[in-house]
């Protein structure tokens, strides 16, 4: 039970790194290169592997493993399944370090825009969550008490029924 817990945290915290992996150039260009270095450095100190896939059963590593769900099958490439994750983190590691070089953040200019943005309808967002809600909570109410009323009617009939007499069930 505690292995198993111990793996769906390291299948998470791998899918968080691989995914900062990919994208960390977009928030943060001067902390995703270094952390790009590290994990390569990290790897080549390992023998190719990252030191919380010791207790995967899987030979191939956690990176083949994800290519593998997605459709990118290398686990029988010897070759390709050292390479690719390399460039995994090599090719971000490259673009977060042009990015620093010139001075180019991406992801600070974008949530300035989508915040201005965000401000002039969050308002409006809260007063129609109230309204929807509202409404969503009438229409539930409004078709139980339909049920409520429909079970109602399909019992009374059976309630006033006159029960049969034993003359009537012998015949």
């Amino acid at each position: 039970m505690f292995s198993d817990l111990m793996n769906i945290a390291s299948n998470g915290f791998h899918i968080l790194i691989a995914a900062y992996i990919v994208l960390g150039w977009l928030i943060s260009p001067v902390i995703h290169g270094p952390v790009c270095a590290a994990i390569i450095v990290h790897w080549l100190l390992n023998k190719n592997r990252c030191i919380m896939s010791e207790g995967f059963d899987d030979s191939n590593g956690f990176s083949t493993g994800l290519l593998a769900r997605v459709g990118i099958d290398i686990r029988n490439n010897q070759t390709l399944k050292t390479i690719i994750p390399y460039l995994l983190v090599i090719i971000p590691g490259i673009i977060s370090v042009v990015l620093a070089i010139k001075g180019i953040e991406i992801m600070p200019a974008i949530i300035h825009k989508v915040m201005s943005h965000l401000m002039m309808v969050a308002p409006f967002a809260f007063v129609a969550k109230k309204i929807v809600g509202a409404g969503y909570k009438g229409i539930v109410e409004g078709l139980a008490a339909a049920d409520a009323g429909a079970v109602a009617a399909s019992a009374a009939p059976a309630a006033t029924a006159t029960p049969a007499t034993a003359e009537e069930s012998a015949a």
